[in-house]
This record gives structure tokens, sequence and C-alpha cells, in this order.
């Protein structure tokens, strides 16, 4: 059982690093990418705040998925110095 707990905790990690690799070299605005393997899927974008307020992500033929609160929800406590908000989306 901790052997499992600690191999999910690790790729989820993984997971989470090659997303910030690839969102680091993106550019605001830039399409959405996606990247799929046999057993994930990866969903990144670099937007402006204003955009991410109430965007989706959805899964393969709309199964599962986020929506994001509004914009004032989401990051009125940062004040307005954000020039972007990057997202990631993995399942």
């Amino acid at each position: 059982m901790r052997q499992g707990k600690i191999f999910i905790e690790t790729t989820l990690s993984l997971v989470d690093l090659l997303g910030t690799i690839l969102l680091s070299i993106s550019t605001l605005g830039q399409k959405q990418s996606e990247y799929k393997s046999d057993t994930i899927i990866m969903r990144l974008q670099r937007q402006d705040p204003a955009e991410v307020g109430g965007a989706e992500f959805r899964g393969i033929e709309g199964e599962g998925g986020v929506t994001f609160p509004s914009e004032k929800v989401l990051f009125e406590s940062l004040g307005a110095n954000m020039q972007s908000v990057d997202t990631q989306v993995s399942y």
C-alpha cells in the first residue's frame, strides 16, 4: 500500500514538473496545448487573468472537467499586478 502511494505521489510530481517546464516556454494567449500518452492527458495554457474566470477544461468527449470561478473570486486578493495565469489540467 505504501509503495503505491509513493509511486502515485512521484508520478504526479513528475507530471507537474513537466507541465511547469512546458508552460515556461508558452506565450500569453497561445492556443491551449494538449499532450497525450497512453495513460495521461495534459492540457496547458498561459492566459490573461481576465480570460481564466469562467473558463472550462473538459475531458475527452466532455467527461469530467473543471470550470474556474470568476476572475474576481480567483484573483481578488492578489491585486491587479498579474500579467498572466498558467493553467494545467491532467487526467
